[in-house]
């Protein structure tokens, strides 16, 4: 993650700081995509090296997640400094909390539902499975 930040900067994007971090998440997220479907081509046909394939694949979703904490942690933090200094600290406790109403609504309705399937979609065992499961 830091490493992304590293290049960001080396490329002399860094003027804005949330809009570099965008940058980085956007790039984490595009590299990261990539890098899931060939390690999950690899995991899919060798029995040697399946297991650590899905645990570089979930360590992969965590970087992209970790990356977009931190452009979000930071746009709230630019986004509370902004406001007058009576209003600081609830603002940067309040926005989370508002964006954590809109999306986990969203979220018990389309992804846990498919999350807490008995059964793949594929008819092949989830990643997440295959890991639990070994």
């Amino acid at each position: 993650l830091f490493w992304g930040e590293w290049q960001v900067y080396i490329w002399d994007f860094g003027h804005i700081r949330i809009e570099s971090l965008l940058v980085v998440g956007l790039w984490m997220s595009a590299l990261s995509f990539l890098l899931i479907f060939i390690f999950d081509y690899i995991a899919d046909r060798s029995a040697d090296f399946g297991k650590e394939m899905r645990m570089v694949i979930f360590s992969l979703g965590l970087l992209v997640g970790y990356s977009w904490e931190r452009a979000f942690d930071v746009t709230f933090e630019e986004f509370a400094m902004q406001r007058s200094s009576d209003y600081q600290e609830a603002t940067t406790h309040i926005i989370p909390l508002v964006c954590a109403a809109i999306v986990t609504p969203a979220w018990a309705m389309y992804i846990l539902p498919k999350a807490e399937r008995k059964e793949p979609f594929s008819g092949a065992p989830s990643p997440v499975s295959r890991t639990m499961s070994s």
